[in-house]
Protein backbone atom coordinates (compact mmCIF):
# COMPACT_ATOMS: atom_id res chain seq x y z
CA UNK A 1 0.00 0.00 0.00
CA UNK A 2 1.57 3.31 -1.10
CA UNK A 3 1.89 5.97 1.60
CA UNK A 4 -0.03 9.06 1.67
CA UNK A 5 1.51 12.67 2.06
CA UNK A 6 1.48 13.82 5.19
CA UNK A 7 -0.64 16.81 5.13
CA UNK A 8 0.61 20.16 5.69
CA UNK A 9 -0.86 21.37 9.06
CA UNK A 10 0.84 18.19 10.56
CA UNK A 11 3.71 19.21 9.38
CA UNK A 12 6.57 19.89 12.07
CA UNK A 13 6.87 24.00 12.37
CA UNK A 14 8.87 25.75 10.72
CA UNK A 15 9.90 28.83 13.14
CA UNK A 16 11.64 32.09 12.54
CA UNK A 17 15.06 32.36 13.55
CA UNK A 18 15.78 34.17 17.15
CA UNK A 19 18.41 36.41 18.23
CA UNK A 20 19.18 37.53 22.04
CA UNK A 21 20.82 40.16 22.95
CA UNK A 22 21.34 39.94 26.80
CA UNK A 23 22.36 43.19 28.98
CA UNK A 24 24.80 43.96 31.40
CA UNK A 25 24.06 40.81 33.15
CA UNK A 26 23.04 37.54 30.95
CA UNK A 27 21.46 35.74 33.27
CA UNK A 28 17.66 36.13 32.27
CA UNK A 29 18.69 35.81 28.72
CA UNK A 30 20.04 32.74 29.33
CA UNK A 31 17.30 31.56 31.07
CA UNK A 32 15.06 32.50 28.27
CA UNK A 33 17.63 31.19 25.43
CA UNK A 34 16.99 27.36 27.32
CA UNK A 35 13.18 28.05 27.78
CA UNK A 36 12.93 29.11 23.86
CA UNK A 37 15.09 26.18 22.57
CA UNK A 38 13.02 23.29 24.60
CA UNK A 39 9.81 25.09 23.56
CA UNK A 40 10.43 25.44 19.97
CA UNK A 41 12.70 22.28 19.09
CA UNK A 42 14.70 22.74 15.78
CA UNK A 43 14.93 26.72 16.07
CA UNK A 44 17.82 28.29 15.31
CA UNK A 45 18.50 30.20 18.22
CA UNK A 46 21.73 32.72 18.77
CA UNK A 47 22.46 34.35 22.09
CA UNK A 48 24.86 37.17 20.98
CA UNK A 49 27.76 37.93 22.65
CA UNK A 50 29.56 41.69 21.58
CA UNK A 51 32.73 40.69 22.58
CA UNK A 52 35.15 37.35 21.21
CA UNK A 53 34.76 36.09 25.28
CA UNK A 54 32.85 33.91 26.81
CA UNK A 55 34.16 35.73 29.99
CA UNK A 56 30.81 37.73 31.29
CA UNK A 57 33.38 40.16 32.56
CA UNK A 58 34.64 40.87 29.51
CA UNK A 59 30.96 41.06 27.95
CA UNK A 60 30.09 43.91 30.87
CA UNK A 61 33.35 45.94 30.56
CA UNK A 62 32.50 46.38 26.97
CA UNK A 63 29.10 47.18 27.54
CA UNK A 64 29.67 49.69 30.03
CA UNK A 65 33.02 51.33 28.12
CA UNK A 66 32.20 51.21 24.46
CA UNK A 67 29.34 54.10 22.91
CA UNK A 68 26.28 52.65 21.71
CA UNK A 69 26.67 53.27 18.11
CA UNK A 70 29.98 50.86 18.30
CA UNK A 71 27.64 48.52 20.00
CA UNK A 72 25.20 48.50 17.42
CA UNK A 73 28.21 47.89 14.62
CA UNK A 74 29.70 45.27 16.35
CA UNK A 75 25.87 43.33 16.32
CA UNK A 76 25.44 44.44 12.77
CA UNK A 77 28.73 42.75 12.21
CA UNK A 78 27.30 39.19 13.84
CA UNK A 79 24.29 39.44 12.48
CA UNK A 80 25.52 39.87 8.97
CA UNK A 81 28.54 37.20 9.10
CA UNK A 82 26.13 34.65 10.49
CA UNK A 83 25.57 31.88 7.72
CA UNK A 84 22.52 30.88 9.87
CA UNK A 85 20.49 34.03 8.99
CA UNK A 86 21.88 35.29 5.06
CA UNK A 87 18.90 37.20 3.49
CA UNK A 88 16.64 35.32 6.00
CA UNK A 89 13.94 37.44 8.26
CA UNK A 90 14.17 36.73 12.20
CA UNK A 91 13.07 37.80 15.42
CA UNK A 92 15.22 39.79 18.42
CA UNK A 93 14.54 40.13 21.87
CA UNK A 94 16.59 42.60 23.78
CA UNK A 95 17.33 42.29 27.34
CA UNK A 96 18.38 45.88 29.71
CA UNK A 97 20.75 47.98 27.29
CA UNK A 98 20.81 44.70 24.69
CA UNK A 99 17.50 46.17 23.27
CA UNK A 100 18.55 49.39 22.48
CA UNK A 101 21.65 47.60 20.88
CA UNK A 102 18.88 45.31 18.90
CA UNK A 103 16.75 48.23 18.32
CA UNK A 104 19.62 50.06 16.54
CA UNK A 105 20.23 46.99 14.30
CA UNK A 106 16.78 46.72 13.56
CA UNK A 107 16.91 49.94 12.48
CA UNK A 108 19.77 50.39 10.37
CA UNK A 109 21.85 47.16 9.02
CA UNK A 110 18.75 45.06 8.92
CA UNK A 111 16.10 47.25 8.41
CA UNK A 112 13.12 45.32 6.71
CA UNK A 113 14.73 41.86 8.59
CA UNK A 114 13.79 41.95 11.47
CA UNK A 115 9.66 40.88 11.96
CA UNK A 116 9.24 41.10 15.74
CA UNK A 117 11.81 42.73 18.02
CA UNK A 118 10.91 42.51 21.98
CA UNK A 119 12.08 44.21 24.50
CA UNK A 120 12.81 43.35 28.34
CA UNK A 121 13.25 45.96 30.59
CA UNK A 122 15.16 47.83 28.12
CA UNK A 123 15.51 51.58 29.01
CA UNK A 124 13.80 53.14 25.74
CA UNK A 125 13.22 56.70 27.37
CA UNK A 126 16.63 56.97 29.01
CA UNK A 127 17.20 56.90 32.51
CA UNK A 128 16.37 58.65 35.71
CA UNK A 129 18.40 59.68 38.09
CA UNK A 130 17.44 61.73 41.09
CA UNK A 131 19.09 64.75 42.26
CA UNK A 132 22.19 63.68 44.48
CA UNK A 133 21.44 59.97 43.80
Amino acid sequence: RPQQPIPPQLLPMRYRPIIVVGGFQNGVSSVVVEWLGTLLPGIYLRQVLLTDSSDTFSESAYRAMRPLDAQVKRLCQLILADENLQEMSFDMIGFEDGGLVARGAAQTCVKGRVKALVTWDTPNGGHYVPPGG
